[in-house]
């Protein structure tokens, strides 16, 4: 008798494998012939766990400005209650009006991946990435993860991947620039590359008006962030990108005699740091590169008179306007705040390390429109001179923050603008 070649137990596993990807290739194929409603588009936004960003944003402008069916798809049952509190529509993504809605909606809107919506129920659907921000670092390291989704094997991505998803996404971008990174990271067409500025960005318009974007109770927070910063002279706003590792710093720093000797500085000359980590760093994110760091460092800012720390679901736009300076590294806050036209620092505590783990698309030292510090000390001279002459201090860099803002802003027409070429995609398809 011939021996096998396989152990009985892996020959199961084989079975049961090849037996997952038909059963995933024939769903995928029966979601994609489901008939969708031009008139049913559905937002998400950070993989169903938050309601802001792009997608918040233009969700508020498509709910008031088309005529088109506008839901609100969440993970969470706290968000889907806050919305349907307000008037809107929202939907548990997972639940039986969020399925039938997913399945109908003709495009599917989100500022990460299909997951803010639902990987399910988007399948067929055209989806429009936001995304959340211009980078700086090099995502072209994203293309090896990009294709995540509902199955795997060679029969789905044949069939769905490159027949049929590959035309069905688009990116929204507010610069050509970048198309060629941007193409190799998110697997797209450069066609599908539509020129918009970002959604979020009319927060730093003159005259925004927060109430036709913003829920009510995040209006009240503003209000009582506002009435918190103003006993202070200026408010310096820290925003730090994402390190994949976990081992997030503050300003470089991780002890509490430091973030203390800090705080006593900011004291001294009327500063208030208003910060908040990267969004991948807070645990109700729930993604594997969350900080192991962050929550031992926010422990000890809570007791600092001069630092207000900001929580996950706090809209970083919506805040940016109360800022008189950014402090950053590598963040693409960087970008928004251009918009502004207010003095910019930055503080790239790790640069080699970061350099060579991510890379960049624009040359760091070349681009960066402000002064770059590499030290405490050098951080709090610049901070002394800006408390001392804020006017003066803004003007120093002024040419260069309009020629970096030139170069990754091609146009400031934002929702309008993307609409008409959601509209124009719908009527050619």
């Amino acid at each position: 008798m011939a021996a096998f070649t396989h152990p009985p137990v892996q020959i199961l596993k084989e079975t049961a494998k090849v037996a997952r990807a038909v059963a995933v290739t024939l769903v995928r194929i029966v979601l994609c012939a489901i008939p969708r409603s031009s008139s049913v588009w559905v937002f998400g936004s950070s993989r169903g766990c938050k309601y802001g960003d792009n997608s918040m944003y233009f969700f508020r402008y498509c709910q008031r400005e088309t005529n088109r069916c506008c839901i609100w798809l969440s993970r969470s049952d706290a968000i889907v209650r806050q919305l349907r509190e307000e008037g809107l529509r929202a939907y548990q993504a997972h639940g039986i009006r969020g399925i039938y809605y997913g399945l109908r909606a003709q495009w599917h809107i989100v500022d990460v991946d299909s997951s803010d919506t639902s990987r399910v129920t988007s399948e067929g659907a055209l989806l429009l990435n936001l995304w959340h921000g211009i980078p700086l670092k090099d995502i072209r390291r994203f293309s090896s993860g990009v294709r995540s989704g509902v199955g795997r094997g060679w029969i789905a991505d044949f069939i769905l991947h490159y027949r049929c998803a590959a035309d069905r996404r688009y990116l929204v971008h507010p610069n050509r620039i970048q198309t060629p990174e941007l193409v190799k990271a998110f697997h797209l067409r450069p066609e599908n590359i539509l020129l918009a500025n970002l959604p979020r960005n009319v927060a730093l318009e003159p005259g925004f008006k927060r109430e036709e974007y913003l829920l009510g109770g995040t209006c009240r927070e503003l209000d009582e962030l506002g009435e918190a910063l103003r006993p202070f002279g200026k408010v310096v706003g820290y925003f730090p990108t994402w390190r994949d590792e976990g081992q997030d710093l503050f300003l470089g720093m991780l002890a509490p005699e430091e973030l203390r000797e800090l705080n006593d500085f900011l004291q001294e000359h009327g500063i208030v740091l208003l910060t908040k980590w990267h969004r991948c760093s807070f645990a109700e994110y729930q993604q594997p590169g969350v900080s192991r760091t962050a929550q031992s460092i926010d422990s000890v800012l809570a007791q600092c008179s001069n630092i207000i720390s900001l929580p996950f679901h706090t809209d970083l736009n919506s805040v940016l306007p109360q800022v008189d300076l950014l402090v950053t590294d590598y963040s693409s806050a960087l970008f928004d705040f251009l918009l502004s036209d207010r003095p910019q620092l930055f503080y790239p505590y790790d640069l080699e390390t970061y350099r060579q783990q991510w890379g960049f698309l624009f040359p760091y030292e070349q681009t960066m429109p402000g002064p770059i510090v590499r030290s405490g000390r050098e951080l709090q001279a610049e901070l002394k001179a800006f408390s001392e002459d804020p006017a003066g201090y803004g003007t120093r860099w002024q040419a260069a923050r309009a020629r970096l803002r030139d170069l990754v802003f091609e146009t400031r027409e934002s929702s309008a603008r993307i609409v008409a070429c959601m509209e124009e995609i719908t009527s050619i398809r």
